[in-house]
C-alpha cells in the first residue's frame, strides 16, 4: 500500500534503479559464478534454498565461517551507517580472499563486489550487495553427507 500512496516520480525513478542493479548483476560476475557453480552441480538449490556440502573434514569450519559471514554483513551495515566505506572495502577484501576456501563461494564473488564498491565509494550499490549477501546467507544451508 505504501507504494501506491508514493509520488510517480519516486516510484519511477525507484523502478529504473531496481531495474539497474538487476541488470548489472546479470552481467556481473558474482550471477556468472553462481549459474556457473550450479550447472555444472557444485551447489544444489531446493526449496529456495542453497546447499553446501563441504568436505567432511570441513564441515565444523563451514559452520563457523557462515556465522563469520553474519558477523561480515553486519560489520559492514554499520560501516555504512557511520560512512566508514574503508572498513566495508577491508570486509570485501577479507570475504574476496576467504569465502571460497570454505566453499561459500558466491559470497566471495560478494566479497569482490563490496570492496570494488568502496573503492569507487558507490554506496546505493554498496547497500544492494548487502542486501544480496543478507538473501545469500539466509537461503543457505550446510549439509552434511
Amino acid at each position: 500500500m505504501k507504494n501506491i500512496q508514493m509520488n510517480g516520480s519516486h516510484l519511477q525513478s525507484k523502478s529504473k534503479r531496481n531495474a539497474g542493479f538487476i541488470i548489472d548483476f546479470l552481467n556481473s560476475n558474482c550471477y556468472k559464478n553462481l549459474n556457473d557453480s550450479l550447472m555444472q552441480g557444485e551447489i544444489q538449490m531446493i526449496n529456495d534454498r542453497i546447499l553446501i556440502t563441504p568436505d567432511p573434514d570441513l564441515a565444523d569450519e563451514a559452520v563457523w565461517y557462515k556465522g563469520k559471514l553474519v558477523e561480515y554483513l553486519h560489520a559492514a551495515r554499520q560501516a555504512v551507517n557511520t560512512q566508514d566505506i574503508q572498513s566495508v572495502q577491508t570486509i570485501g577484501h577479507r570475504m574476496k580472499g576467504s569465502a571460497e576456501s570454505f566453499g561459500f563461494d558466491q559470497a566471495g564473488e560478494i566479497g569482490k563486489t563490496l570492496e570494488l564498491n568502496a573503492k569507487n565509494n558507490d554506496v546505493h550499490a554498496i547497500e544492494q550487495a548487502l542486501a544480496l549477501l543478507a538473501d545469500y546467507l539466509d537461503k543457505v544451508k550446510i549439509v552434511s553427507d
